[in-house]
C-alpha cells in the first residue's frame, strides 16, 4: 500500500515536495498523464497546534487531499471533508506532509488557510479539551480497533444556568453529561441537522463545571457550544420539576413541560381539581421524543408506567386561560393487582367499574367445575376511542386472545380453568360500568357441542354462526344447500385452538365437500339474518370425482370441464421415460385462501405431489415423473371458477442417463459433478464394486442412499452430515459403507442445492467391469442389436444390463450380430468392457 501511495501515482515524492503556504498553492506538471500525486510540506509553529484548511478553488478537473507525517498511509492523518474543503489538524512544531492527487491535467491550484487551535487531547476525562462557548472546537479522533469506535471528553464551565445547545460537524453515536468525571452521566438526546450535522441539548447549572463524553467514528469532529436561556417550562431541555403534589401550571395559555423522576418502578397519575378543556397531556420517556408514550385530552386523568432512576417529560398544552394559576399532583402508586397479566385482579361475576385512568387492567375469573360455559363481558357504555377494547386470554397464553372486542363479548371456556380479561382504557375519562357472567352453551353455539345433522331438511336459527355435525355413510360428497343464499358453508377441522377448513366446491346454490363412510364432518353456518333451514344430502362420485371413478386419458392431453370442481384423471405410462405433466388452468385464490391445484399421485402413494411453480413471473403448473411402462398415476385438478379451453398435457421421452436406475451415470474414484437433485426427481448412479469399502464426501449439500443393483427396496446406506473441527469448523456431507460383497451396486441423490455438487468418491472400482474400451474386437451397435467382429476371429461375449445381470452370452467366430431390446448395455469380449446403446 505504501507503495502505491508514493509511487504508483507520482511524479514529485516526499524528498521533492514542495513548500504548503497559506494563500493560493500552485504547481505546473509538464504533461497530463492520468492519475499523479504532487506532494507539500508543512510546519507548523512551535508555540501552537493548527488547523489546515485546503479547498481545490473549484479545478474542473477535481483534486483529492490527504495529509500524513511522513507521506504515507501509516502514519495518514485523519481530516473533516465537507463540501467547502478539507481541514486537517496539525499539532504544535509538526511537519506533515499534503498529497494532492490530480487526473490528467496539468495544472494544479488550491488554496490553503492556517488557524491556531487546540488539536490535542481529550482521550481522557482528565485530559478534557476546555469548551469555549460560542467558539468552534477542534474534537480529535482517539479510534480504538478493539471497540471500532473513539472516544472524546469535553470540559464546560457553566457560568449561567441555562440550556447548552451544541452542534457536531458530522455522526455522533452517542453523547452524555455528567457533574465532574465522578458524577452521575445522562444520555443527551440527539438529532440529524443539515448536511450530516447533529446536534443535542443540555441543562446546565451556574458555578458547575461539566463533562461531555462524545461517542464517534474515525472521523474527527468540529464542535460548537451555545448557551441559551429559555423560560423555564417552556420546553423539555428546560422543564419544571415534577413533584409528588403542588405542581404550578401558568394561567396563561401555552406548552409547560415537567420532569419527573422515577424513585421506584410503578405508576404516575396525575391529579388535579382544575379541568382541561380542549388541552392535552402527553408523557414522553426522553426528550426530543416524536411520538408519546401516553397521552389524554380535556383533564388531568393521565396514567403511565415508571421505571426507577428514569426521567420523564409530561408535556400539558392549555387552550384556555384562566384567572390564576392551577395545581395538580403526581403521585405515585407501586404495581398492584391488575397493573400486569401475572398478577391480575382475581373478581366473582357480577358488575364492576372500569378505573378512570386510560390504560391496560387484568381481571382473572375462574370458571366452575362442569363442562364448557359462555364468558360473557358486556357494558352498555358507549365508547369514542377505537382504541378502547376488551379481550379474553387463556391464563396460560398472554400473546394471543382467544376473543377480543369492544363492549360486548364471549368466548367458550372450560368447566375448573382459569382466564384473564383484559381491558385496554383510552376513553380519558372512563370508570364506566361492566358485566363479567358465565351461561350455558345451548347445542350448536360451538364447534364442541354441534347439532347432529340428518339427511333431509334441518332447521337453521339466525344470528350467531350454528355448528352441526354428520357422520358419512357413503364414500362421495357431502352436500348442504341452505334455503338462505346468503348463509355461508364452511367444513372446519378444529385442532385445539388451530382452525382450518375442508376443500369445498360450489355447486349452482350449494356447497359440498369430499367425505369417507364412517367419518364425521363439522358443518359452520355464518350470516344468517333470520331462522331459516338447509337440506342435507350424499351423493356418489360421479365420473371423475375420485380417483376411484377417475377419467381415463387416451393420448397426450385432455380437456379440463368448464366449472368449478375437483375432477381426477387417470394415466397409464406407455413406456419407460421422463414424464412432464403440465396444466394452463389459471391460478385462483380465495378468501378462505383455498387455491387451484393440480397435483399428481402414483398409485399406491399416500400422498399427492403439487406441480404449482411459483416465481416472480407467476404460478405456472409443471411437473416431470420417473416412470415405468403401465405404471398409473392420477392427476387431479382443482379450479375455482369455470375456465374455457383449458387442458392437462402429458409429454412422455426416453430417459436420459441419471433419470432412472435404469440409466444410472457411473461414479468413477476422485472428484465426480453431481447434477441438481431433488426427491421428486432423483438422480442415479452406479459403481462395480470390489469387497471393501465406498465412501463419498462432499462440502456440498447431498443427500443419498446406496443400494445393490439387483434390490432397490433395501437402503445399505444414507449420507450423514459431520460437523466440522479447528480451525475452519466446516463440515461435510458423508456416505460411508463397508461393501462385503462385489458387485453393482446403486447411488440415489435425492437432494441437493441448485448448483448441485462436487463430490470425492474413495473406493474399490472394478474396471474390469466398466470404462474400459475393448481391444482386439470391433462392438458396434445395430437396429435391435449388436454386432461384434473379433481381430482374431474368435472371442468369448457376454453382454450386461445396466444393473449388472448377465443378459446373454456366446462363443462366437467371426462377424456376429446379436439381438438386444432397446436399451443400455456393457458388451464384454474376451474381458474387456464397452458401453453399447441399442435403439429399436
Amino acid at each position: 500500500m505504501q507503495l502505491l501511495f508514493c509511487n504508483l501515482f507520482a511524479q514529485t515524492d516526499v524528498s521533492t515536495a514542495l513548500d504548503l503556504k497559506s494563500g493560493v498553492n500552485s504547481y505546473e506538471l509538464e504533461e497530463a498523464s492520468g492519475y499523479v500525486t504532487v506532494y507539500f510540506k508543512y510546519t507548523a509553529p512551535a508555540e501552537s497546534g493548527q488547523l489546515i484548511s485546503v479547498s481545490s478553488n473549484g479545478q474542473a478537473s477535481g483534486l483529492s487531499f490527504s495529509m500524513s507525517e511522513d507521506g504515507t498511509y501509516n502514519t495518514q492523518i485523519y481530516g473533516i471533508v465537507s463540501s467547502t474543503g478539507t481541514v486537517f489538524p496539525v499539532k504544535a512544531g509538526q511537519t506533515v506532509y499534503l498529497a494532492v492527487g490530480v487526473y490528467n491535467t496539468t495544472t494544479v491550484e488550491f488554496t490553503m488557510s492556517a488557524e491556531n487551535a487546540v488539536v490535542e487531547g481529550g482521550a481522557s476525562c482528565d485530559d478534557a479539551i476546555v469548551v469555549t462557548e460560542g467558539k468552534q472546537i477542534f474534537i480529535p479522533s482517539h479510534y480504538d480497533m478493539q471497540t471500532y469506535k473513539s472516544e472524546s471528553y469535553l470540559s464546560y464551565a457553566c457560568v449561567e444556568t441555562g440550556v447548552l445547545e451544541m452542534t457536531f460537524s458530522g455522526y455522533v453515536s452517542q453523547a452524555a453529561i455528567s457533574e465532574g468525571c465522578d458524577g452521575e452521566s445522562t444520555t443527551i438526546s440527539l438529532s440529524y441537522g443539515s448536511a450530516g450535522a447533529m446536534s443535542g441539548k443540555a441543562q446546565v447549572e451556574a458555578g458547575k463545571t461539566y463533562i461531555i463524553k462524545v461517542v464517534a467514528s474515525s472521523t474527527p469532529l468540529m464542535g460548537t457550544f451555545v448557551l441559551t436561556h429559555p423560560t423555564l417550562g417552556s420546553s423539555c431541555d428546560m422543564p419544571f420539576d415534577g413533584k409528588e403534589s403542588g405542581n404550578v401550571l401558568p394561567a396563561e395559555v401555552g406548552k409547560y413541560w415537567y420532569a419527573y423522576v422515577a424513585e421506584n418502578d410503578g405508576f404516575v397519575e396525575m391529579s388535579s381539581e382544575a379541568g382541561l378543556p380542549g388541552g392535552n397531556i402527553s408523557v414522553y420517556s426522553s426528550c426530543g421524543q416524536s411520538n408519546a408514550d401516553a397521552s389524554v385530552d380535556g383533564c388531568f386523568l393521565m396514567r403511565f408506567k415508571v421505571t426507577k432512576g428514569y426521567t420523564y417529560f409530561v408535556c400539558i398544552e392549555k387552550t384556555e386561560k384562566t384567572a390564576t394559576e392551577e395545581l395538580f399532583n403526581m403521585t405515585y402508586r407501586a404495581a398492584s393487582e391488575g397493573d400486569s397479566f401475572e398478577n391480575p385482579k382475581t373478581i366473582e361475576f357480577g358488575e364492576y367499574t372500569a378505573p378512570e385512568y386510560n390504560g391496560t387492567y387484568y381481571y382473572k375469573v375462574n370458571i366452575p367445575e362442569g363442562g364448557s360455559k359462555f364468558l360473557k363481558v358486556t357494558s352498555d357504555a358507549s365508547f369514542y376511542s377505537a382504541s378502547t377494547t376488551v379481550g379474553i386470554y387463556d391464563v396460560n397464553n398472554r400473546y394471543s386472545a382467544i376473543v377480543s372486542g369492544t363492549n360486548d363479548i364471549k368466548a367458550e371456556v372450560k368447566g375448573g380453568s382459569s382466564y384473564i380479561i383484559v381491558w385496554n382504557l383510552d376513553e380519558d375519562i372512563n370508570g364506566f360500568k361492566f358485566n363479567v357472567e358465565v351461561e350455558d352453551i345451548a347445542a350448536g353455539e360451538v364447534a364442541s357441542n354441534p347439532i347432529q345433522a340428518v339427511v333431509g331438511v334441518n332447521e337453521l336459527a339466525g344470528g350467531n354462526d350454528k355448528y352441526y355435525s354428520y357422520t358419512a355413510t357413503i364414500d362421495g360428497w357431502l352436500k348442504i344447500t341452505p334455503d338462505d343464499i346468503l348463509t355461508e358453508v364452511k367444513f372446519p377441522i378444529v385442532s385445539g385452538s388451530y382452525v382450518s377448513y375442508r376443500t369445498a366446491v360450489k355447486d349452482a346454490f350449494s356447497i359440498k365437500t369430499e367425505i369417507k363412510a364412517g367419518e364425521t364432518y363439522l358443518i359452520q353456518f355464518s350470516g344468517m339474518s333470520s331462522d331459516c333451514t338447509f337440506e342435507l344430502a350424499e351423493n356418489n362420485y360421479g365420473e371423475g370425482e375420485s380417483m376411484a371413478t377417475a377419467i381415463l386419458v387416451e393420448g397426450t392431453s385432455v380437456a379440463v370441464p368448464e366449472k368449478a370442481q375437483s375432477i381426477w384423471f387417470k394415466y397409464v405410462a406407455p413406456q419407460n421415460g421422463m414424464l412432464t405433466v403440465t396444466s394452463d388452468i389459471l391460478f385462483e385464490q380465495d378468501a378462505t385462501y383455498q387455491s387451484s391445484m393440480v397435483s399428481v399421485q402414483r398409485e399406491g402413494d399416500q400422498y399427492p405431489v403439487n406441480i404449482i411453480k411459483t416465481d416472480s413471473g407467476g404460478s405456472e403448473f409443471r411437473g416431470q415423473f420417473s416412470v415405468a411402462e403401465g405404471e398409473t398415476l392420477y392427476v387431479k385438478v382443482t379450479t375455482l371458477s369455470a375456465q374455457s379451453g383449458k387442458t392437462v398435457s402429458f409429454e412422455i421421452r426416453d430417459f436420459e442417463p441419471g433419470e432412472s436406475s435404469m440409466t444410472p451415470i457411473e461414479l468413477k474414484n476422485g472428484e465426480n459433478t453431481l447434477g441438481e437433485a431433488t426427491r421428486q426427481n432423483p438422480i442415479w448412479y452406479y459403481a462395480d464394486l470390489n469387497a471393501g469399502s465406498i465412501k463419498i464426501s462432499s462440502k456440498d449439500y447431498f443427500m443419498m442412499s446406496l443400494y445393490k443393483a439387483d434390490d432397490l427396496n433395501t437402503v445399505l446406506a444414507t449420507s450423514t452430515y459431520v460437523a466440522g473441527t479447528a480451525p475452519d469448523y466446516i463440515g461435510s456431507y458423508v456416505l460411508d459403507y463397508a461393501v462385503s460383497e462385489a458387485g453393482r451396486y446403486i447411488v440415489k441423490v435425492e437432494q441437493t442445492n441448485a448448483t448441485g455438487a462436487i463430490v470425492t468418491v474413495e473406493a474399490s472400482i472394478n474396471t474390469g467391469i466398466a470404462g474400459v474400451e475393448g481391444e482386439g474386437a470391433e462392438v458396434v451397435p445395430g437396429v435391435s442389436s449388436v454386432i461384434v467382429a473379433p481381430a482374431d476371429g474368435s472371442a468369448v461375449v457376454e453382454i450386461y444390463d445396466i444393473l449388472g445381470k448377465l443378459v446373454k452370452s456366446a462363443d462366437i467366430a467371426g462377424r456376429t450380430q446379436i439381438s438386444l431390446a432397446e436399451g443400455l448395455y456393457l458388451v464384454k469380449v474376451n474381458g474387456r468392457t464397452v458401453k453399447v446403446v441399442v435403439r429399436d
